[in-house]
């Protein structure tokens, strides 16, 4: 309920229904009296003093709160309102800005008729940050701030490394993503699941047994929210068109069948010169 009190020339007093001669005002002070009093006289009570100008008096601003969304929010499905408020405080304008820069209204982003309200609906990602509410009138200021948080993701994954690398070279394979909160990874090599369970997938002393098929899974487990990704890896000899390996088994095949050469049996003796030429 509120009572209104109104200073003029002649000092009138208008009073709410239901408190006529139960009611009496100190114009000097200000102060108010209830009198036989009863269950419906409990609230809250505010006054107001308009001089004989008309224009209002001004009450310091002071409390500011944003109250905002309790619940855990997901970027694309939920839709949050943060309302702005003062403890104390008359003729009040409010201002909003997101991570200190003003915050303009979009086909996402409304405002309520007095400005105390911002709703956004849905949330993304970019909605992450500081909320303030600036509140002011021409006798003071005050500031409240609100940090929102919007779960987002797996978004943008892709795996960072070369596609081609020498026989017995280390390299590693980095999935990339963004994930709030940060993303769960698993790593699949040519089908098969493998241990790894961090973005980087590390390849020491490569073979061309390393070539393949390689898969960054990533998981959120608040958006529920899971994406893969495929890497095409091939190991070389650095240009020779076989693998070290290749050619160590070639030679080794090309012994069993030619035989060992007489120059390198032990004992062997040198070939007997034709004759007639020069010793």
């Amino acid at each position: 309920m509120e009572w209104l009190k109104v200073i003029s020339l002649t000092s009138a007093l208008l009073t709410g229904p239901g408190y006529t001669n139960r009611v009496s005002v100190n114009t000097t002070t200000g102060s108010l009296e209830l009198k036989q009093l009863t269950l419906g006289d409990s609230g809250a009570y505010t006054v107001s003093m308009v001089p004989n100008t008309g224009d209002a008096l001004n009450e310091r601003i002071s409390g500011a709160l944003i109250t905002g969304p309790s619940e855990t929010l997901i970027a694309g499905k939920s839709s949050i309102n943060m309302t702005c408020q003062a403890a104390a405080g008359t003729n009040i304008s409010r201002e909003w800005l997101k991570d200190d820069q003003p915050l303009s209204p979009s086909n996402r982003i409304t405002f309520s008729e007095d400005n105390s309200t911002v709703f956004i609906s849905p949330v993304e990602s970019s909605d992450n940050g500081e909320y303030q509410c600036r509140l002011s009138n021409p006798v003071s200021t005050d500031t409240a701030s609100y940090n929102l948080t919007v779960n987002y993701g797996p978004d943008f994954v892709a795996i960072l490394g070369d596609t081609t690398a020498e026989e017995g070279s280390d390299l590693v394979l980095y999935c990339d993503v963004d994930s709030l909160p940060p993303a769960i990874f698993s790593w699949i090599v040519n089908g098969t699941r493998t241990d790894e369970q961090t973005a980087a997938y590390v390849i020491k002393n490569s073979s061309y047994s390393d070539s393949g098929n390689y898969t960054c899974e990533t998981s959120n487990d608040i958006t529920g929210n899971r994406v893969n990704v495929s890497h095409w890896l091939k190991i070389t000899d650095g240009g020779n068109g076989q693998t070290q390996r290749q050619k160590k088994a070639s030679i080794e095949e090309h012994s069993m069948k030619t035989g060992p050469s007489r120059d390198t049996q032990p004992g062997a003796l040198p070939q007997r010169l034709s004759p007639g030429l020069p010793q």
